[in-house]
């Protein structure tokens, strides 16, 4: 909380993730049992917890089968192929909304079924144990409706069919905000805050113009985050991986509080974005988790991590990458983190 308020913490708060096959990886080279979570190990401070807001739950189901996969409608609306050994990508095939006039007949499950939470109790009692901040999460109005049409076909929308979009940006940002809210008072995390994931940019650029953010999503957002706040939430944050850079002053002027996981690869420059918003927007992130972290030189990692560590001083900084994949050696983690400790320790 004291990062959060622009305050000297006890020492620099961590947010990273680790996903893939490092979580296995690493045990091995520690020697570790496959119970310990890396999450545990190092202390990482932040995380999320959101129930299933998927649109329909109710309606997901398995559509066919062969010898390699399985073809399912999910709760979002999505039709999938999924592969029988590797489940972790899939390939969509098709959406719900193949048509715009589908759209008026689109009903979702209420957000306050009680099955969209059964597994925040576990969640909760998890990261009480480990003392973790934790806010509350939800995904964001572009990528939960690409969910509904399919990107190439939303962004194609977006250039052409207005008054579609808005439709179905009111129905997807409502059924989220109510969401939202069910979530955070489920959690107990008004105080703490929401995270909004909305993934909208490539390494190079947003998946659509500055103008579109502005014509499609920042009133959306600024409504959104008026009502939430309205209900007693504190705090609204923002992630999507890529280069966000053209669309950040909309994000701040909408009334999102700060940002994440702001990429180097992509061209964000934390200490550049410090000496422009100064002490007004949180930066969570900032650590290169695609070059500098996998190639595993120290010198490289330090260049990268010191600065960071130097500003979280001043409060404002939530140290971490995109996430800790399994091209990141185990060894360039552990002298990632010795820095943090090292340098990112203030009292």
């Amino acid at each position: 909380m004291a990062a959060l308020n622009f305050q000297t913490p006890d020492r620099i708060p961590r947010c990273d993730y680790f996903l893939g096959s490092f979580p296995d990886t690493w045990r091995k080279h520690m020697g570790f049992a496959a119970s310990v979570d890396p999450m545990d190990y190092y202390g990482i401070d932040i995380t999320e917890m959101v129930g299933n807001e998927e649109f329909m739950p109710s309606r997901s189901r398995k559509l066919s089968e062969d010898a390699e996969h399985e073809t399912w409608i999910d709760g979002w609306g999505i039709i999938k192929r999924v592969g029988k050994k590797d489940s972790y990508f899939f390939h969509q095939i098709g959406s719900l909304l193949e048509n715009y006039s589908d759209l008026d007949k689109l009903e979702f499950d209420p957000v306050t079924e009680p099955s969209r939470f059964l597994t925040l109790p576990a969640q909760m009692k998890t990261h009480g144990r480990a003392g973790r901040f934790v806010m509350a999460k939800s995904g964001g109005i572009y990528i939960r409706s690409h969910f509904l049409r399919g990107e190439p076909n939303l962004l194609m929308d977006m250039a052409l069919e207005e008054d579609f979009c808005d439709a179905l940006f009111d129905k997807v940002a409502s059924h989220l905000e109510r969401m939202s809210l069910e979530t955070l008072r489920y959690t107990g995390t008004l105080d703490n805050g929401l995270l909004i994931c909305d993934d909208m940019a490539s390494s190079l650029q947003p998946m659509f113009s500055p103008a579109m953010f502005d014509r499609y999503f920042a009133p959306r957002y600024k409504q959104w985050i008026a009502r939430i706040k309205a209900a007693g939430c504190k705090h609204v944050y923002f992630h999507s991986d890529g280069n966000i850079l053209p669309v950040l002053d909309s994000l701040i002027a909408a009334g999102f509080e700060g940002v994440n996981p702001l990429e180097p690869r992509c061209g964000i420059d934390l200490i550049s974005l410090r000496k422009k918003f100064g002490k007004k927007v949180l930066f969570m992130g900032g650590v290169c988790n695609t070059q500098v972290l996998p190639r595993g030189n120290k010198k490289e990692i330090e260049a990268c991590v010191r600065p960071l560590l130097e500003m979280g001083r001043e409060g404002g900084i939530v140290i971490g990458a995109a996430s800790i994949n399994g091209d990141i050696p185990p060894e360039a983690y552990e002298y990632y983190h010795s820095l943090c400790v090292k340098y990112g320790t203030y009292s």
